[in-house]
């Protein structure tokens, strides 16, 4: 057997073979529900999760706490739909609407009974921006600002509208409120 130079017993290195490409047998699914998922940054977040549980009806999938107690990461389900969050973290880039004097994003939330869920967030302590009305669109749609200071466009579907229809009763619309 040969020494290394070192005088111990050994072998002589070989080159490793160069990898082999894997073929990709299988794509990652898209999870259901969602192709965009909404991360929102507040402060208090576990505060928020109590607030989204009761206006909201959300479900808590996982919570990951710092070891300060903040949370690092959590996802909730409403409906169908996953919302990541987090506490509020300096450093990191990750500023909630309170630090920002508001947010610029609005969640589009579809629900069964606009009206109901509405006035829960309300309840729970949300300020209404725009009240819960018809709109020309085909949805019955409210807008709140929840106390964290995201916004939260709540509707529900009441009537298929064709885009044709949308763009003549946009305009209808856009004219009688430049009448006022």
């Amino acid at each position: 057997m040969k020494k290394t130079k070192h005088g111990r017993p050994g072998s002589k290195r070989r080159k490793a073979a160069p990898a082999k490409p894997v073929a990709r047998t299988a794509q990652l699914a898209v999870p259901v529900g969602s192709r965009a998922t909404p991360y929102l940054i507040i402060k208090g977040a576990a505060r928020a999760v109590d607030f989204y549980r009761n206006a909201f009806d959300a479900i808590e999938v996982v919570r990951l706490e710092g070891a300060d107690g903040r949370i690092a990461h959590c996802e909730i389900k409403i409906g169908e739909a996953s919302i990541l969050l987090a506490d509020e973290w300096e450093g990191v880039g990750a500023t909630s609407p309170s630090a920002l004097g508001g947010s610029p994003v609005i969640i589009h939330l579809e629900v069964d009974d606009v009206d109901t869920i509405a006035k829960r967030a309300v309840d729970a302590g949300a300020k209404v921006i725009f009240p819960v009305q018809d709109q020309f669109y085909g949805e019955r749609a409210g807008r709140v600002q929840d106390p964290f200071g995201h916004l939260w466009l709540l509707s529900t579907k009441i009537e298929s509208v064709p885009p044709p229809e949308m763009r003549k009763r946009e305009r209808s619309r856009f004219r009688e409120n430049s009448d006022k």
